[in-house]
């Protein structure tokens, strides 16, 4: 498959320190697509088709304006969500394959405003305003909050972050039957901790991402749905061209109301409750400064899901052999 033609055209705010203005827009053409769509824009108040085919179509996950310095600056219009670790862009992450946390469990974009300051050497600040979760026009548009804090030593050998969306949202993103339709508080935060390579991690590096999130009224019963979890990722650069890297996750969707929303053509519809556990181990190799080939395999299984997820629901566990090329030009 053809998974993402990427196009960016941006002009950065100033690298001196003085204030300036910038834009940025990004384009996103292939498999995709589908995750970084938002409702009344590529798609429409209840993410159905606009002008894309159910596997290929045209995204723009990104189109902001920005002000400011390279220390404080404001973002105005479409940009990623701040919670979680992965991202869409396929040279932002170490797998070819996606973390449930990724896929089922955040916001892939936003539309609102978003500023960021650096509030000391060691310690950067986001906060903003934005129109709820990869929606521009929703069947319901209510004002979400977003935050978040990093903090990087002196030494650079470690990093923490922590990061927060909540506001009003649809109680029942995955159409599950007999839900009364209405609105109510999603809140989802996430919290990492990286170690870096160099002085006692000498050529590995580990990171740390748990994550939880609630709908308010989002059970048949409009009590609180939940979906958790933790992603482990350890990486080992074994040369300036070959890094090494497996991925442990554990992703709990409590209610089912998470997993397997996010296409049309899946058989496995919610609900499905359960815990999802995927190990996947794979390589990253450059043979040259803009070639990258990723294999992996990856094995996905459930402990209680009452219907089998995976295989067009005939079986509890999957294995995948995947392997992509990534050229930057």
């Amino acid at each position: 498959m053809f998974n993402q033609a990427y196009l960016i055209v941006e002009r950065p705010l100033p690298a001196n320190g003085t204030f300036g203005a910038g834009f940025r827009v990004d384009a996103l053409f292939g498999y995709d697509h589908y995750l970084g769509q938002s409702r009344g824009f590529e798609a429409d108040r209840d993410f159905g088709s606009r002008w894309n085919g159910q596997y290929y179509g045209l995204a723009v996950p990104q189109a902001y304006a920005e002000f400011g310095t390279d220390w404080a600056s404001l973002k105005v219009g479409h940009f990623y969500g701040t919670v979680g670790y992965e991202t869409l862009p396929a040279l932002g992450n170490f797998f070819y394959s996606r973390a449930y946390s990724y896929q089922f469990g955040q916001p892939i974009t936003h539309w609102g405003g978003l500023a960021t300051v650096q509030l000391t050497k060691n310690v950067q600040g986001h906060a903003g305003l934005v129109n709820g979760w990869d929606t521009l026009v929703g069947r319901a548009s209510n004002v979400n909050v977003i935050g978040g804090l990093k903090y990087t030593p002196d030494s650079k050998l470690w990093w923490a972050s922590a990061a927060l969306v909540s506001g009003q949202e649809d109680n029942n993103p995955a159409r599950r039957p007999n839900v009364p339709g209405t609105d109510g508080n999603r809140t989802r935060y996430s919290v990492l901790l990286g170690l870096t390579p160099g002085g006692p991690c000498g050529k590995w590096e580990y990171v740390f991402h748990h994550h939880y999130g609630w709908q308010e009224n989002g059970t048949p019963q409009l009590n609180f749905a939940r979906w958790y979890g933790i992603d482990q990722y350890v990486y080992y650069r074994v040369s300036n061209a070959v890094k090494l890297g497996t991925r442990f996750e554990w992703f709990r969707d409590e209610d089912g109301t998470r997993v397997g929303l996010n296409r049309a053509a899946n058989t496995n519809n919610p609900p499905l409750p359960g815990n999802f556990f995927a190990l996947t181990t794979g390589l990253n190799y450059a043979p040259t400064a803009n070639l990258m080939i990723r294999p992996e395999i990856r094995w996905d299984f459930t402990s209680d899901a009452p219907r089998r997820a995976f295989n067009d629901g005939r079986k509890n566990n999957q294995l995948l052999l995947g392997c992509d090329l990534v050229w930057q030009y």
